[in-house]
């Protein structure tokens, strides 16, 4: 069992994450979805579907999850891809999604606390770490409180100035923003 399992197996009472990256490359479900949705093509990712039911059963349990999903000022169709077709099954399996700026987040951000994570319970904090290209590389685990604490006060600045993910769908339809498309029809 690797150690994002394991956390998400112990934890009692919340699971944060903050997502900054344009794009995730993650291989085995996720990416070969995203192709799916750029084709067109509906498609029923059994990972993701696990995921849902995990996020039934916390929050059913009365644990909390909770995502910020930082946004930058253009679309890019990565992004879409998690808008229209991850977030709306996690937010009504009750995941609750919130979108910050990129401007906000930069501005609040601070060495130790730059790049994506996840805080269980507020005793621990799970860097996550991708290349360039969004590759899963590994994680760190910090239980180090004060290194705890400074990512649960960016969470909680970051949470007090984000939208709900309903009302970030509600701007992109209202603006009707531009997809930027990051990658040819024959990139793998």
């Amino acid at each position: 069992m690797d150690v994002l399992e394991e956390m998400f197996g112990s934890f009692e009472v919340s699971a944060l994450r903050v997502e900054t990256l344009p794009v995730y490359h993650i291989e085995g479900g996720e990416w070969e979805e995203f192709q799916h949705y750029k084709e067109g093509i509906p498609t029923a990712d059994s990972r993701h579907r696990a995921w849902i039911e995990d996020v039934r059963a916390w929050t059913r349990s009365g644990k909390e999850i909770k995502r910020i999903r930082v946004i930058p000022p253009t679309l890019a169709e990565y992004l879409r891809y998690e808008l229209d077709w991850c977030f709306p099954q996690n937010w009504l399996a009750g995941e609750i999604i919130k979108a910050v700026s990129q401007r906000t987040y930069e501005q609040l951000v601070t060495a130790e606390t730059k790049g994506d994570f996840w805080i269980f319970d507020q005793k621990h904090v799970l860097k996550m770490e991708y290349d360039k290209e969004g590759r899963y590389l590994g994680e760190n685990l910090v239980s180090d409180p004060p290194l705890v604490d400074s990512h649960t006060t960016l969470f909680l600045e970051l949470e007090q100035k984000s939208i709900a993910y309903t009302e970030v769908i509600r701007q992109i339809r209202e603006a009707k923003l531009k997809v930027e498309l990051e990658y040819g029809t024959n990139h793998q």
